[in-house]
């Protein structure tokens, strides 16, 4: 499990939203954190998607989902995919 700290240290930054155990080492999610409710081992950070993402603007290489949207209500998904426009890097 990491640290928000340490998350901010990973260059690149790779987001998988809700992703539980799809993160780094996992071949097809290398450099992915997976940033999910539930703790576990490897790369994944504890954090309730409906709350703020605890990272500066445009620091954020890359971000993936596949199946936590569907969990949301109509405006927390709004202000998820607000908070992953803040987050990410400009193109």
């Amino acid at each position: 499990m990491l640290t928000w700290d340490e998350v901010r240290q990973k260059k690149p930054l790779y987001l998988n939203l809700g992703g539980r155990g799809h993160c780094h080492p996992h071949p097809r999610y290398e450099q992915y954190v997976s940033v999910d409710l539930k703790p576990g081992e490897g790369w994944r950070v504890l954090h309730n998607l409906m709350d703020p993402i605890p990272l500066p603007d445009a620091s954020t290489d890359r971000i993936h989902t596949e199946d936590a949207l569907h969990y949301l209500e109509r405006p927390a998904i709004q202000a998820l995919l607000s908070e992953c426009y803040r987050i990410l890097k400009p193109g």
